[in-house]
């Protein structure tokens, strides 16, 4: 089982990977483009609108996850019947949760004319924005929550290929509306952009419907039993109730905290925010593809019961993921700054205080350093639910406290101006939150509830890897300085981007080796899959 395992972990990042640098490329342009055709205020509304939906699905969480665990061991036993009852069960959950973002959009539709009566923005377009926002969530919990299946039988590659290559076709559509607009004469280009969303997103379903139906055959969905179903597996209702109070962290820092934000700056300040904020996320996104499709497979480890091989491969997980965590880090902290005039515009307005790009940098590092969620979900370990909502707490309720506080002390700490001011508390509490749970509490529950040992085993092993990030992000924020090198044009920002963090990740890899039982024994699986599997394959491929 461990080399299948292994085997659909390789594919999946393989494809997962490809795709997401394709559409990497293709979103730096696509900022750019937008912010220059339609202007700061739009790209600001559509983000905003954007958290406002993820914070009324709100009523989700916790349900695919929930769902997520429970098909691992009837797909590892091929149980198909209970694989059609437990879908069944996630449909039959959508439709209400469906019906709840229903009526709290409708509510949100109300409060427009105060939310945005500031705006210089025609209001159709919010009202347009909304109604394809809203749309595209609709399909999500209404039609398309089947494509669980793909990730927990550990074939998201299937999905990768067939849905993402649509995605970024529509990208390059809507671009080249934008850009050619002018040109061709037409007047209000957003329109065909929002048509464009809605007609890629009637073909994926389409073509999810085709996929189902030739890798899944057999799956059939039966709503009329969901009250059946509920109190069948009951087992399932308690663990989603569980995860929704553990995803609430998630929604504080995602998107709660971009709407505490508002509270004290405007939707242009916002736009440059969000424009590191889309750096940050794709510069992890690149080296996080690799362990997204991993959680599949820890499932199937843990369910296998052989702890031996689960605690190696936890250490093994930990220090690749700290290791990639610090060199995203790095990349985001030492070149944001340099790529956003090359990307956006060459405006000062568009570069945020250095206080405010070290938070995001934190923040970077935590987000991807929070490992010990894909064990706790393979455990079902979800009733500590008293975390979430204090992680929740401190960052919304911290973050608004702070970020009044900053907002109206500013010149007394000197770190930013008014503008930033709020925004920088607002940080500070996010990044606070994750800390406490990341480092303090989830640990104690892992170890204790999941591998039943004492968590001093985890704290002696682990500490070394944030203090070798402190040590390589404060060395090689030192280093840039010293070399002064040249990012004012692209070529010279690639070229010395390029082979600095090449540096970077061999003398990291190399301070890692030494220290590291996992990251040596992770080198050693990869030895064995490239050069004793896949070689062999690849050099008689040639000969032929």
């Amino acid at each position: 089982m461990a080399e299948t395992r292994t085997k659909k972990s390789l594919i999946n990042s393989s494809v997962s990977m490809g795709f997401y640098l394709l559409t990497l490329c293709i979103s730096l342009f696509s900022r750019r483009i937008f912010i220059g055709v339609l202007g700061n205020e739009i790209s600001g509304i559509r983000d905003t609108l954007a958290n406002f939906l993820g914070t009324l699905g709100l009523a989700e969480l916790g349900v695919g996850a929930a769902i997520g665990y429970a098909l691992y061991k009837p797909l590892h036993d091929k149980d198909h019947s209970l694989i059609n009852e437990i879908i069944s069960l996630q449909g039959w959950i959508y439709r209400r949760v469906a019906t709840f973002v229903t009526l709290g959009a409708i509510v949100l539709v109300l409060l427009f004319p105060w939310i945005i009566k500031d705006m210089e923005t025609d209001r159709w377009v919010v009202y347009a924005t909304f109604v394809v926002f809203f749309w595209e969530t609709m399909m999500s919990y209404l039609v398309n929550y089947r494509a669980i299946i793909f990730s927990a039988d550990q074939r998201a590659y299937r999905l990768s290929v067939n849905m993402q290559g649509f995605s970024i076709g529509k990208t390059v559509l809507q671009l080249l509306i934008l850009y050619f607009a002018e040109d061709i004469g037409i007047k209000h280009p957003y329109i065909y952009y929002l048509v464009l969303e809605v007609a890629i997103s009637l073909i994926r379903i389409y073509v999810l419907e085709t996929m189902i139906k030739k890798d899944y055959p057999w799956l059939r969905t039966d709503m009329r039993e969901g009250w059946t179903l509920l109190k069948k597996h009951s087992e399932i209702v308690t663990k989603i109730k569980q995860i929704f109070f553990h995803k609430l962290g998630a929604v504080a820092f995602y998107n709660i905290s971009p709407l505490v934000m508002y509270a004290f700056t405007s939707f242009s300040i916002l736009t440059f925010y969000q424009s590191y904020i889309v750096l940050s996320k794709h510069i992890s996104s690149i080296l996080a593809q690799v362990f997204n499709s991993i959680g599949a497979g820890i499932g199937n480890l843990v369910a296998e019961g052989n702890k031996k091989k689960i605690l190696t491969f936890f250490w093994e997980y930990a220090s690749t993921q700290n290791f990639t965590a610090t060199i995203a880090t790095f990349c985001f902290y030492s070149f944001a700054s340099h790529l956003i005039p090359l990307w956006i515009g060459d405006n000062p307005e568009f570069i945020l205080p250095q206080s405010i790009i070290v938070l995001i940098a934190i923040g970077i590092y935590l987000n991807m350093t929070r490992f010990l969620n894909i064990y706790l979900d393979a455990y079902g370990l979800f009733q500590d639910v008293w975390a979430p909502v204090l992680e929740g707490i401190i960052n919304v309720g911290g973050g608004f406290l702070l970020g009044y506080y900053f907002y109206n002390n500013y010149e007394a700490w000197g770190l930013v101006s008014a503008d930033y001011a709020g925004l920088l508390g607002v940080l500070i509490g996010a990044q606070t939150s994750l800390l406490l749970i990341l480092f303090g509490w989830q640990p104690i529950f892992l170890y204790h509830w999941g591998f039943k040992m004492s968590v001093w085993n985890f704290w002696k092993n682990y500490i070394k890897y944030p203090l070798v990030a402190i040590l390589f992000l404060v060395g090689g924020s030192y280093a840039l300085d010293y070399l002064a090198l040249d990012f004012s044009i692209i070529p010279s920002f690639l070229f010395n981007a390029i082979w600095t963090t090449a540096v970077f990740s061999i003398l990291l890899f190399g301070v890692y080796y030494a220290m590291s039982q996992g990251m040596r024994d992770m080198t050693e699986r990869f030895r064995i899959i490239f050069v004793e599997k896949m070689w062999p394959k690849i050099k008689l491929m040639f000969k032929r």
